[in-house]
C-alpha cells in the first residue's frame, strides 16, 4: 500500500472501519472505496494489483477476526468494494465468496449473519454472469446448513438462500427441489427468529416462481405443507404455516381463490392459541380481507370482529390489534359498514383510555387505526355510525360518519351528487374531531 500517495489517509480510513457506530463504519468504508478508486487512476496496472491485493488481505483479516466490531467493519468495506472487484480476476472474486462463506460458518452473532448474507447476495448479483459456479457453490452450502442440527446454521441458511434467490434467481431456480425438501424444518423451528427467516426465504422463492411459466405444481406442494403444519397443531408449526399463508396470498395470484374459504376457517380455528400465533393471525386477517373482500365478508367477518374486540382487551396484543383493525377497514371498505359501531368502540377506547392520566401520549397505533378507518369508511354508506359529544365523555351514536354534499340542498343540487365519490366528504362530529386534535396537541407539545 505504500505505493499509493495518500497511504496515511487510507490507513486512517481502514482504522475507522473498527468504529463503534455503524454510521462511522459506513463512512470509513466509503473513504476506503474512494482511495481504491484514486489508486486505480494513479498507479500502473501492475502496481495497482499489488495495492488491491494488500487492501483485500487487510479486510479479509478483519472479517475473519475475533472482534465483532472489526468483522462488521470488514463487511461494510467489502460491500462498498463489490462494484470495483466484480471485474477482477476469477480467483479474487472466489476469494471474496470463500471469505464471506467462512465468516458465516464461524459466526453465531445474528446481526453479523444478516449483514454478511446480504453482502453475499449483492456480490452474487454483481458477478452472476461471470461467476455462476461460485454462486452455485454457496447455494449448496446453504442447503447443507438447512439440514444442520445447530440453530444458528439453519438461520444462516435461510438468510443466505433468501438473498441468493433475490439476487441470482436464475441460478437459484436450478436448486428449487432441494430448497423445498429441507426448508420446512426451519419453518417449524422452535425459535421464532428462524421461522421468520425461513418464511422470508420462501417469499423470495415465490417471487422467483412467479416469473416462471410452470409453477402450479410448486404452489400445490407448498399448500400441502402448509396444511401439514396446521394438522400437527403445535405452536411452532401453526405459526410457520400462518407466515407462509401470508406470503402465498401476496405472490401466487389467483391460486388461493378456490382454497380461500377453507383457509379462512383454518386460520380462525387457531385464534385461541399462543400469543405468537395470535400475532400472526392479526397480520394475516387484513391480508385475507384484501385478497377477496366479498368471500371474507361472507365467511369470517363476524368471527374476525369478535376476535379483534377480544384481542384488544389483551394488553400485549392491543397495539397489533389497532393496526389490524385499521387495515381490515381498508381491505373491506363498504362491506364492513354494519360493523363500524363495534370497531369505533375500539378506536374510541384507544384514544380516550389515557384521559384520566395527565399528559399521557396517544398511542401511535391508535392514530393510525383511526386514519385507516377513515380511508376504509370513505366509501361506506351514509347509514354509518358517529361519535356524538356527551358531558360524560364520547359515546357512539346512530350516525358515526356522515356523507355531505359540498353544495347545500337548498340550492337545488341533485341528491344523487351526494354519492359521487369525487364530492363525498367524510368527517367526524365536531366534538370528537376537536377532542382528537387536542389529544394530538398534548402528545406533541407537552405542557411544562
Amino acid at each position: 500500500m505504500n505505493l499509493y500517495s495518500d497511504v496515511l489517509l487510507l490507513e486512517s480510513a481502514l482504522r475507522g472501519l473498527n468504529a463503534k457506530a455503524d454510521s462511522d463504519r459506513a463512512r470509513a468504508a466509503k473513504e476506503v472505496r474512494s482511495h481504491v478508486e484514486a489508486a486505480a487512476r494513479e498507479l500502473s496496472l501492475e502496481r495497482f494489483e499489488y495495492f488491491e491485493r494488500d487492501i483485500f488481505q487487510r479486510i479479509f483479516s478483519m472479517i475473519l477476526g475475533e472482534h465483532v466490531g472489526e468483522k462488521v467493519g470488514g463487511i461494510f468495506a467489502v460491500k462498498e468494494l463489490i462494484d470495483l472487484a466484480k471485474n477482477s480476476a476469477e480467483n479474487k472474486v472466489s476469494k471474496i465468496f470463500n471469505t464471506l462463506s467462512e465468516a458465516l460458518e464461524n459466526s453465531t452473532e445474528y446481526s453479523f449473519l444478516e449483514l454478511t448474507s446480504d453482502t453475499m447476495g449483492h456480490l452474487a448479483k454483481a458477478v452472476v454472469v461471470s461467476h455462476s459456479d461460485c454462486i452455485e457453490t454457496q447455494l449448496l452450502v446453504g442447503i447443507k446448513w438447512l439440514k444442520s442440527s445447530q440453530s444458528h446454521k439453519r438461520f444462516t441458511a435461510c438468510l443466505l438462500l433468501k438473498n441468493l434467490a433475490t439476487y441470482a434467481p436464475t441460478v437459484f431456480f436450478a436448486k428449487l427441489n432441494d430448497f423445498f425438501e429441507y426448508i420446512w424444518g426451519a419453518l417449524w423451528d422452535s425459535k421464532e427468529k428462524i421461522r421468520l427467516a425461513a418464511s422470508a426465504a420462501i417469499s423470495a422463492c415465490l417471487k422467483v416462481l412467479a416469473d416462471r411459466t410452470y409453477h402450479l405444481d410448486w404452489y400445490c406442494s407448498i399448500y400441502k405443507q402448509v396444511n401439514e403444519g396446521l394438522r400437527r397443531n403445535t405452536t411452532e408449526t401453526c405459526h410457520g404455516s400462518l407466515l407462509v399463508i401470508g406470503e402465498v396470498l401476496k405472490h401466487t395470484g389467483d391460486f388461493m381463490l378456490s382454497r380461500f374459504k377453507e383457509t379462512c376457517k383454518a386460520v380462525m380455528a387457531l385464534r385461541d392459541k399462543s400469543k405468537v400465533v395470535r400475532s400472526a393471525i392479526l397480520e394475516l386477517v387484513p391480508l385475507l380481507a384484501s385478497y377477496s373482500p366479498d368471500m371474507f365478508a361472507n365467511t369470517i367477518l363476524d368471527d374476525s370482529i369478535d376476535m379483534l374486540i377480544k384481542y384488544y382487551k389483551v394488553a400485549d396484543l392491543r397495539a397489533e390489534t389497532l393496526v389490524a383493525t385499521g387495515k381490515l377497514c381498508i381491505g373491506l371498505g363498504p362491506r364492513i359498514a354494519e360493523k363500524i359501531g363495534e370497531l369505533l368502540e375500539i378506536a374510541k377506547d384507544a384514544l380516550t383510555q389515557g384521559s384520566r392520566k395527565s399528559r399521557q401520549e396517544i398511542a401511535p397505533e391508535a392514530v393510525r387505526c383511526v386514519a385507516d378507518m377513515v380511508q376504509g369508511f370513505s366509501s361506506a354508506p351514509t347509514s354509518s355510525v358517529s361519535f356524538t359529544g356527551a358531558s360524560s365523555g364520547f359515546s357512539v351514536g346512530s350516525n358515526a360518519f356522515s356523507t355531505v354534499d359540498r353544495e347545500p340542498k337548498a340550492r337545488g343540487s341533485p341528491a344523487s351528487s351526494i354519492m359521487d365519490g369525487k364530492f363525498q366528504t367524510l368527517f367526524f362530529s365536531s366534538d370528537f374531531f376537536l377532542f382528537l386534535m387536542f389529544r394530538l396537541y398534548v402528545s406533541l407539545f407537552r405542557f411544562p
